[in-house]
């Protein structure tokens, strides 16, 4: 690493002592080769005589500790060559390989396993394998929702009420949204009391398009009719310019946009049943077919609009 050119920037926070230093800049500037750089020179310089086990490197990854560590010890390892007499740089080689380099995860955990036996936990603690964990957390959850449903919880009330609201399609899509919201709420700040504290908040209300979710659900079928009924009501004077589109469409398109208003009539009100029964109980009218050779770029485009809507309304 010594022969590269260093920048008066890249210098300045390898050499500077005394001090404490923000090395902040774009991706791929190279902060992590200026950080390795300093770490080296302190702990080569013959004066300083630095102490990797004394140092504490927090890197993203498990690849970039073992990256840096192998760049460290590639340097130490040529200053030993070029001064074999200097006993102390042989010994940070000895410590390397047990020094705090790594994730705040893997630095963390070494912490409570050097710990275990203040903590009251085992000594054969681990680390569990990504597929591990996903076996253990489905077969947990499994486990909850059967004792939910039993009633054995006196603080969930009426589950299966909660649960039909998830499971008209399939059983496996209450486990889905289980742990998508289990794992968004467990990377928040506070996350699990915020949301306790929310659930807290909606027992105040006895309509739950009142509540601020409601509101949140309900602006967002607004949004998507008041898209789509400008889109209809566009169509709907294209297509009385045209006989083949108008005799195919018109009819269809027309009562589409009346059910339509309907939903916006009821998401207007923050009426969510009401809105969530009219998303429901949508079908889809059937369209008549126009030639090949009658055919327009501007008629097809519109009834791409159409196959947007009776694909979305689904997913709302």
């Amino acid at each position: 690493m010594s022969e590269i050119n260093w920048t008066e920037s890249q210098e300045a926070a390898i050499s500077v002592k005394g001090k404490k230093v923000l090395v902040s800049a774009a991706a791929g500037s190279g902060k992590s080769t200026v950080l390795t750089e300093r770490i080296i020179r302190s702990i080569t310089d013959p004066f300083a005589h630095g102490d990797i086990s004394k140092k504490l490197v927090v890197t993203f990854t498990r690849a970039s500790a073992e990256d840096l560590k192998s760049k460290i010890a590639k340097a130490v390892h040529a200053e030993v060559a070029k001064s074999p007499g200097k006993r102390y740089l042989s010994e940070q080689l000895l410590k390397l390989p047990s020094a705090n380099i790594g994730t705040i995860h893997g630095i963390c955990f070494s912490l409570i396993k050097n710990n275990f036996h203040v903590l009251g936990i085992p000594a054969s603690l681990r680390i569990a394998e990504e597929s591990e964990a996903s076996t253990l957390k489905l077969e947990l959850l499994n486990k909850l929702i059967d004792e939910a449903y039993m009633g054995i919880y006196t603080g969930v009330k009426d589950f299966p009420t909660l649960a039909d609201n998830f499971i008209a399609e399939r059983d496996e899509k209450l486990i889905d949204i289980l742990l998508t919201l289990y794992d968004k709420i467990k990377n928040q700040p506070n996350g699990f009391t915020a949301w306790r504290d929310s659930a807290k908040s909606l027992s105040n209300f006895t309509d739950f398009g009142k509540t601020p979710f409601g509101h949140i659900i309900c602006n967002k079928v607004l949004v998507f009719t008041d898209f789509l009924k400008k889109a209809y009501n566009r169509a709907l004077d294209y297509f009385k310019t045209d006989e083949f589109y108008e005799s195919a469409c018109f009819a269809a398109y027309l009562t589409e946009y009346e059910y339509l208003c309907r939903i916006e009539e009821c998401a207007k009100q923050y009426d969510y049943f009401a809105t969530k029964e009219c998303l429901e109980n949508y079908v889809p009218t059937k369209l008549g077919k126009v030639k090949k050779e009658n055919k327009t770029d501007e008629g097809e485009f519109y009834r791409s609009i159409r196959a947007y809507y009776t694909e979305n309304i689904k997913a709302l």
